[in-house]
């Protein structure tokens, strides 16, 4: 069995994505509310921290041992049986979590949830696109030792996917290294032809020295019209894999100098985590939302870019890469 997600971090969002790596690449085909309350009860680090153990400590002093927390833990499962005890709470919100992901994500998505009971789709390679999305997020939870240029690069050639979808037009990774057939190496000349693509103006580019890249822009989607005028609905998006995803933040201002766009184009950031909703945690996603733009999470990205959608050899990177990731996953001792 994979291994729990770090002591520190055992909120219901966690639990999902743990529920979800499980099913997808350990050994369980199910997952119920009372195996889910087990693991966290039996865990070392589950209900009993090492916070409860200092505090332990210092009110039994020497008295305190394993077989001590063990009975603490014992008290717990016997409590989540009798009522709704702290960790059954985390178990039910879970729960609740996860038939909400598979509400938004739809077919797309690997785990059933029914009636307390979480079933996988039986193999990863049957939902590729959300599979390699969270062992992108598992890399950050567990701090995984894996390359990270390789993945960025797949991530951005689905965002483009799922952007497409979401636009209805037309859609191109401009992340750097620039794709050979694509674009120029040399940020001016890629900025033009990306202009042109997109039936728009250069700007002047005052600010753009020799070290520019992508300008922090990783992927462009735009829907244009049939009369070919100026003046469409252009989203400008940048992504983030790693821990500083919130952190993450186009400049509107300096793309205008970049490109003279006739309508002002929307900002956007994708991420193939998923925020919690709780009512306190709103305040990150709207954080998210008012620095960088349109958030693109796993859940929005799965919903758009359906495997059906990915071309073959897209999907065959991101299943080569997703086939040597998995065995960095901790297990369960």
């Amino acid at each position: 069995m994979i291994a729990l997600p770090p002591a520190g971090n055992r909120r219901h969002t966690a639990l999902a994505d743990w529920v979800e790596l499980e099913l997808l690449f350990g050994e369980s085909a199910t997952l119920s509310h009372v195996e889910l309350l087990d693991v966290l009860t039996d865990d070392p680090g589950g209900d009993t921290t090492d916070e409860d153990v200092a505090q332990l400590e210092a009110i039994y002093g020497d008295r305190i041992d394993d077989e001590f927390i063990a009975q603490r833990r014992n008290d717990a499962r016997t409590q989540a049986e009798e009522g709704i005890s702290g960790p059954e709470q985390i178990v039910e919100a879970t729960w609740l979590e996860l038939a909400f992901r598979e509400q938004v994500v739809g077919d797309a998505y690997p785990v059933r949830v029914n009636d307390g009971l979480a079933t996988g789709s039986g193999d990863w390679w049957q939902t590729t696109s959300y599979a390699f999305l969270t062992m992108l997020a598992a890399r950050v939870a567990y701090g995984l030792e894996l390359p990270v240029q390789e993945p960025a690069r797949l991530f951005e050639e689905l965002v483009t996917v799922a952007l497409e979808a979401y636009t209805g037009g037309e859609a191109v990774r401009f992340g750097w290294p620039h794709n050979r057939d694509e674009f120029p190496t040399d940020f001016k000349k890629a900025a033009r032809e990306l202009a042109h693509r997109l039936g728009e103006k250069p700007g002047g580019m005052e600010a753009i020295g020799t070290n520019a890249k992508d300008y922090a822009l990783d992927v462009v989607a735009w829907r244009g019209f049939s009369d070919e005028r100026r003046g469409q609905h252009i989203l400008l998006c940048q992504c983030a894999t790693g821990k500083d995803w919130n952190e993450k933040v186009i400049s509107e201002r300096g793309w205008e100098k970049v490109i003279d766009f006739t309508v002002a184009p929307t900002r956007s950031v994708a991420f193939p985590f998923v925020p919690s909703r709780e009512e306190a945690d709103v305040i990150q996603w709207l954080d998210v939302a008012f620095k960088g733009g349109v958030p693109f999470d796993r859940l929005r990205i799965a919903s758009l870019a359906a495997d059906v959608a990915v071309g073959p050899s897209l999907m065959d990177d991101m299943r080569k890469w997703v086939n040597v990731a998995q065995e960095s996953l901790p297990q369960d001792q």
